[in-house]
């Protein structure tokens, strides 16, 4: 079972999960939290974070249609195989990492500045500091330490929004 079905079983189950920074939160009647569903949770809490964040309502990315991605990325598969003259399943492997990086560059960041975008602590202290995205009003940033699940995070729901589009079908990205 997928995260997002997952996600339906429990709401129908009137178990509801929100995202609390980089935590998992439920909100459920006595009782309907079992021993097995918490271990399960747990077990999938990355997946369920990020199907959550996915399909969490935010602004829309931009005017493009799942047609304009279509096009950018065969554009840009195009440009891969025929001016780089790489082979075609080259081509669309680069393609498809273009075109997620433009979607990771369209996509609306929902933190504060004065924060962490993963895990939202102010603290600053000793940690290493990664810049995200540079804003008139504020940096936007992460600890060393939170931005590989928070890079991975965004890449996931790149990917997932990408393939619902249609942009990956056809598109195999391992052997």
């Amino acid at each position: 079972m997928n995260a997002q079905a997952l996600i339906e079983e429990l709401t129908e189950r009137d178990i509801h999960l929100t995202v609390s920074g980089s935590g998992l939160r439920y909100r459920c009647p006595r009782g309907a939290m079992t021993p097995g569903l918490r271990a399960t949770l747990k077990a999938r809490k990355p997946e369920l974070i990020s199907a959550l964040r996915l399909n969490k309502p935010v602004p829309k990315l931009d005017s493009w249609r799942a047609e304009d991605w279509k096009a950018y990325y065969a554009e840009r598969a195009g440009i891969y195989e025929f001016d780089a003259h790489l082979p075609r399943r080259k081509a669309e492997l680069r393609a498809i990492e273009d075109t997620t990086a433009e979607w990771l560059r369209r996509r609306p960041i929902d933190a504060e500045p004065s924060a962490c975008a993963w895990c939202h602590k102010q603290d600053i202290g000793e940690h290493d500091i990664r810049v995200v995205e540079y804003r008139s009003g504020g940096n936007l940033w992460a600890h060393g330490g939170c931005w590989p699940a928070l890079r991975d995070t965004w890449v996931f729901e790149a990917d997932m929004a990408l393939h619902a589009m249609g942009v990956r079908e056809g598109v195999k990205l391992k052997d």
